[in-house]
Order: C-alpha cells, then structure tokens, then sequence
C-alpha cells in the first residue's frame, strides 16, 4: 500500500537551514503507477537555501525493482504538529 503523504520539517546537513517538505513513507509501485521523477519527489528533499538533496528511507515495494541505496543520507525528520 502507498502511504499518504505527509508533511516533515528538514534541517538542511550542509548549512542548517530548516524548511517544511513533504515525503511518502512506502510506495507499493505494483498498485501506482508512479514515474521515477515522481518517486525521486517523494523520497527526497532540496534545501531552498542551499540546494543540498537528502533522500528520505521510503520503503519502494515492486517485484524486482532494483533501486539505489541511499544508506549514508542522514537528515532529521520531525512531523509538524498541526
């Protein structure tokens, strides 16, 4: 199942600026039809000070779907309370 969207607040690693983005914790890629500029969306993050990418650990579900590790990312991630 793909996960709804959720809004996160990031602290850029490069230079410490904190900005609001979104992000989809798994995408079941067998039940959406989703294109790689989309997944990289909503797996990833640019800083709008810096442009410094960090990629979010979505969960990307299809049968032999080879995607990149992104395992040396580190970000901080804290959901905004509404």
């Amino acid at each position: 199942m793909t996960m709804l969207i959720e809004n996160v607040t990031v602290q850029c690693s490069q230079c410490d600026h904190t900005y609001n983005d979104w992000y989809r914790g798994s995408v079941n890629l067998d039940l959406d039809d989703f294109d790689d500029e989309y997944l990289d969306q909503c797996s990833s993050a640019v800083c709008p000070h810096c442009g410094h990418k960090v990629y979010f650990k979505t969960l990307i579900s299809k049968f032999e779907l080879a995607f990149p590790d992104y395992a040396n990312d580190r970000i901080s991630v804290k959901k905004l309370i509404y």
